[in-house]
């Protein structure tokens, strides 16, 4: 991105790479953001609503982590949530 200033031409990239430190600090910070915003979803919804979440993903998470395809990694958290739900409806 090329901007004038004055009487002559200042270059800007925009496109930079962030450092490892700042790419670790904002993983960090979606990871808390998305915990606070699945915690303060979950207050409306039922047992087996929770553990349908929980069980979608514990399943994705583990399917991630072990390093699945997409596609295992969103099986897995289908297998999850269904599991979840049945072992939320329990009374």
């Amino acid at each position: 991105m090329v901007v004038s200033s004055g009487g002559g031409l200042v270059r800007y990239d925009v496109f930079t790479t962030p450092t490892l430190a700042t790419e670790h600090k904002m993983k960090s910070a979606l990871i808390l953001l998305t915990v606070a915003f699945t915690l303060m979803g979950c207050d409306g919804m039922s047992r087996s609503q929770k553990g349908a979440l929980t069980g979608a993903a514990l399943g994705s998470g583990i399917g991630l982590v072990a390093g699945g395809s997409a596609g295992q990694v969103i099986g897995a958290g289908l297998i999850g949530g269904a599991a979840g739900y049945i072992v939320g409806s329990i009374p």
